[in-house]
């Protein structure tokens, strides 16, 4: 094992992870990447009430600039890496492109709403990943010293502000989600108001043409439940995708 890929998001379960990944590179000589993706996407209003309570997780808002100063604190050499995307997915290209060995996780154990509307991105890249991926779980991994580490580095270094555009991963699969329900419903819509439109009084013309010895209007009729059925397989099939 030469590479491990570490992502954070400057709260504890990912620095938890971030330390794990130390302790193996340090026993097996592997190189530590650390990767924060950042997504600056407009949140809704039930996303921002929801993330207000999320942010007490949140011990540092420089997790690259923290992560910097404990690589000096233990002696390590960390490779520090900064970009804009879709989490899992600049997580699994990040990984690709530096050819690591593994990737290494924080799972913050999320449950009710908040695991509703923001689902895991641990659990996304377990799904999508083609490489060995170790999910460290929360308070597995002691990070008392990155904490006291970055209550010096928060009163050395200005924050951001209140309403910063800074994405929380747990965000990604309730909007790939939400985009992805929105377009199978127009779909249904679009089918069930042209089944009632064929079957108007206005169209009876067309809705008496036969096909296949049945009235267009009555296979259209039956056709709607049926469709409704594949669409919430297709559906079933490709929302909890990331």
């Amino acid at each position: 094992m030469k590479k491990l890929l570490v992502a954070i998001d400057g709260c504890a379960p990912s620095f938890g992870a971030a330390k794990k990944a130390i302790e193996l590179a340090e026993r097996y000589g592997a190189e530590v990447i650390v990767l924060y993706v950042e997504e600056k996407t407009p949140m809704l209003p039930s996303e921002k009430t929801i993330e207000s309570s999320m942010m007490k997780e949140r011990i540092s808002d420089h997790p690259l600039e923290l992560m910097a100063e404990y690589g000096k604190q233990v002696k390590v050499n960390l490779q520090l890496v900064k970009t804009q995307g879709k989490i899992t997915g600049k997580i699994l290209s990040i990984a690709n492109e530096y050819m690591v060995d593994m990737i290494v996780i924080g799972d913050t154990a999320r449950k009710g709403l908040e695991k509703l509307h923001f689902g895991s991105v641990a659990e996304s890249v377990l799904k999508n990943s083609p490489l060995p991926v170790l999910v460290v779980k929360r308070g597995c991994v002691d990070i008392s010293d990155i904490k006291s580490l970055a209550e010096d580095l928060n009163a050395r270094l200005p924050g951001y502000e209140a309403e910063s555009n800074i994405f929380y991963p747990y965000q990604e699969s309730f909007r790939n989600n939400r985009v992805i329900s929105f377009s199978f419903f127009g779909l249904f819509t679009l089918v069930y108001f042209s089944t009632a439109i064929i079957n108007s009084t206005t169209y009876q013309s067309v809705a008496a043409v036969p096909v296949a010895g049945i009235p267009l209007g009555v296979l259209a009729s039956f056709s709607v439940f049926p469709i409704a059925l594949a669409l919430c397989g297709v559906y079933l099939k490709t929302g909890g995708k990331q």
